[in-house]
């Protein structure tokens, strides 16, 4: 919120109970307790420290990396909310940065971006590039600018040739082969899944055909529920 110090408000919905500043939340996702000291709440541009907050009221948590979309609090219930489908991006851009010193700004900014739902960011396991999967062109325009105002990360994003993303998961033996065929078109994302880039359907039809046990997802939670 300030650019300065780049800090964060993740926004949260009280479901039941209630929130009083100083209480201690189970983080299912990180399976760890924590503390939140201090909420607020929005009013255009004014703000202000909430003292009790009940169920349907909405709060701002100061957000230091600990909050992803669809992560669930409880007081100590092991309890996970479906959370916001996130789906295969449609477009791939190569980011290369311009001044060399900034390197960090940028793995920082791609990696904040990421977490707020505004692209998806992907690595090659051969090499040290980074690309951004996003839905339309606007995203890397809005992506683009933030990095230069925001981190100070002034950079390129050159358009990769494919139009179809999948998640996918197959048998041992398919998977070391898919590997070894299509390693150029494979990325990973930030938590580690396998994606495979497809110039268009015909080609991720081929592959399919070719490798039986192979499934391909365009959903991260179906992918998730069926895969892990």
């Amino acid at each position: 919120m300030d650019p300065k110090h780049r800090d964060r408000c993740a926004f949260l919905r009280v479901c039941s109970g209630k929130f009083e500043p100083g209480m201690t939340v189970f983080h299912v996702r990180q399976q760890r307790e924590m503390k939140l000291n201090n909420a607020v709440q929005f009013m255009s541009q004014d703000r202000k420290n909430v003292g009790k907050a009940y169920a349907g009221d909405i709060i701002g948590l100061h957000d230091r990396g600990n909050f992803m979309i669809g992560d669930t609090l409880t007081q100590g219930e092991v309890l996970e909310f479906t959370g916001v489908p996130q789906f295969s991006p449609e477009l791939f851009y190569r980011v290369e940065l311009k001044n060399p010193l900034k390197v960090k700004q940028l793995n920082k900014g791609l990696e904040q971006l990421a977490e707020e739902g505004t692209s998806q960011l992907f690595r090659r396991k051969q090499n040290a590039d980074l690309y951004l999967g996003l839905v339309g062109a606007l995203q890397m325009e809005v992506a683009k600018f933030r990095l230069l105002q925001e981190y100070g990360a002034e950079a390129d994003f050159h358009n990769l040739p494919y139009t179809v993303s999948r998640w996918y998961h197959g048998n041992p033996e398919d998977m070391s082969k898919v590997w070894t065929m299509y390693q150029q078109q494979i990325v990973f994302d930030v938590r580690d899944y396998p994606m495979m880039l497809f110039k268009n359907d015909w080609e991720m039809n081929f592959v399919q055909e070719k490798y039986p046990s192979l499934k391909f997802y365009s959903s991260l939670i179906n992918y998730e529920q069926e895969c892990l």
